[in-house]
C-alpha cells in the first residue's frame, strides 16, 4: 500500500513539473538558401503553438529556403 501511495505520488509531482516547463526552440533565418545571423532560442508558451515547427517560416522561393526554420 506504501509503494503504490508512492508512486502515485511521484506520478504527480513528474506530471506537475512536465506540464509547468515551457519548450523551446532553435530557429535559423534564411534568405535566398543562405543562413542569416545566428541561432537563436525561443520559447514557446502553452498558449501558442505547440511545436516548433509551428513557429517555422520557412517557404522555397525559385528552389532556396527563405524565412525562419524552428527545431
Amino acid at each position: 500500500m506504501k509503494k503504490t501511495l508512492a508512486l502515485l505520488l511521484l506520478g504527480t509531482v513528474i506530471l506537475f513539473v512536465s506540464n509547468s516547463c515551457n519548450k523551446t526552440c532553435k530557429c535559423q533565418g534564411w534568405l535566398n538558401g543562405e543562413k542569416t545571423d545566428e541561432t537563436y532560442v525561443i520559447e514557446l508558451r502553452k498558449s501558442e503553438a505547440k511545436s516548433c515547427d509551428e513557429k517555422s517560416t520557412v517557404r522555397e522561393v525559385n528552389g532556396k529556403k527563405t524565412g525562419i526554420e524552428c527545431r
